[in-house]
């Protein structure tokens, strides 16, 4: 019995120093962390914020952070949003400094498009640094301090401005004085005008209006290939009517002047006529002597039949004139809207939809930064409106 107690406490004393000398070799294979460096923090920003302008970014911690992070892949973050694809132009990361070169191009398009829609001149951003696709660093352009976010440059807006409203009142003051938007034709009376073209003035609308549109673009976006095709399609449009117009009142004229150069060849070829069958009649203008002759009695009828006739020519000479005589410009929205047969309701279409169209064409460039893509469908009905309008030029004088 005494045997078998010493047997046990051997077993159990014997094997406990086995684990206790075993414990220090777990403990020292566990590896330890190493510290990970705490995210850099943006402390100031040199340069100005602006499209094709460089600035330089300081920021608090960024050496220690560049030991394990990857600098290369940072971008800037403005309100918020990262402009992907914008990373730095050059790394100082021992003077913990960035620079970027704040461009736009496919990948940072839909970011400066927020960013810059409803153009001001100037708006007001936060502004930050972090790796793509993570979030931005703590900064101290932050809700409570704002940079400024120059989108139209002072200078080229200016210029811009000045060079469209100098062109505009110059345009306004030809409209007045000239016949630059009026119809072609005979001059009126003195002291009058022709009237204003619909079509002539729809081409110098739309003119003005993607000329605008194109300068607020290039300033915004620097971009210099923002017509569209729809955009070029509306140009077409409106340069056809106008095109089509002229031809339509130079045919008409041409057909009248055809006409009044016939009636006035056939009233001088009557009046050569009548003098010689009143000459063959005899005296006194035509009085039958006592016994006519058979020639005499031929010419005696057909003088009445050319008399009859000449007094139609005449009145067919002045109803013509009278038709072909210069329209006077009664005011630029009535001359607009209205034409020989008065007022109609292809012109009233045509002006309608050239507003309607110009209104939207507003709202998405300044909204979105680009002319708009209008459907082929819409385009068809501007077209169907404006060959509506040269249809009933045809026999609108006539």
């Amino acid at each position: 019995m005494r045997s078998f107690w010493l047997l046990g406490l051997l077993l159990v004393f014997g094997t406990a120093p086995t684990s206790r000398a075993q414990a220090p070799d777990t403990l020292t294979a566990t590896a330890v962390p190493a510290p990970v460096p705490p995210a850099p923090r943006v402390i100031e920003v040199r340069g100005r914020l602006e499209l094709g302008q460089v600035v330089d970014v300081r920021m608090e911690g960024l050496a220690a952070w560049a030991a394990a992070g990857d600098p290369g892949k940072l971008i800037p973050y403005l309100n918020g949003r990262g402009v992907r694809g914008l990373y730095p132009e050059a790394i100082y990361a021992a003077e913990n400094r960035l620079k970027f070169h704040l461009r736009r191009d496919d990948a940072s398009r839909e970011a400066w498009l927020d960013l810059l829609r409803d153009p001001v001149l100037v708006r007001p951003v936060t502004f930050s640094v972090g790796p793509e696709g993570v979030g931005p660093f703590v900064s101290v352009y932050d809700q409570d301090n704002h940079l400024p976010l120059v989108v139209i440059p002072t200078f080229e807006g200016i210029v811009a401005f000045l060079m469209v409203m100098v062109s505009l009142f110059f345009f306004v003051q030809l409209a007045r004085r000239t016949s630059i938007i009026r119809d072609t034709g005979p001059r009126p009376l003195p002291g009058q005008k022709r009237p204003y073209s619909l079509a002539r003035a729809q081409m110098a609308f739309w003119f003005f209006l993607v000329l605008s549109a194109y300068l607020c673009i290039w300033l915004v976006t620097e971009d210099l290939d923002s017509i569209t095709p729809s955009t070029l399609v509306l140009l077409g449009i409106s340069s056809g009517t106008a095109l089509g117009a002229v031809m339509v009142v130079q045919s008409k004229r041409n057909a009248k002047d055809t006409r009044q150069q016939a009636l006035a060849a056939e009233k001088e070829t009557l009046t050569t006529r009548l003098t010689e069958l009143r000459a063959q009649a005899g005296a006194n203008g035509g009085a039958a002597p006592v016994a006519p002759t058979v020639a005499q009695q031929a010419a005696v009828a057909e003088m009445v039949q050319a008399q009859r006739r000449l007094a139609e020519v005449n009145l067919a000479l002045a109803a013509q004139t009278k038709a072909t005589g210069p329209r006077a410009s009664t005011g630029f929205l009535t001359d607009l809207l209205s034409g020989p047969e008065g007022y109609s309701f292809h012109r009233f279409q045509i002006f309608v939809w050239t507003l309607v169209l110009g209104f939207i064409f507003l709202v998405s460039v300044y909204q979105n930064l680009m002319m708009p893509e209008f459907s082929a469908t819409l385009l068809a009905l501007m077209g169907i409106s404006s060959g509506t309008y040269l249809g009933f030029q045809f026999p609108a004088e006539n």
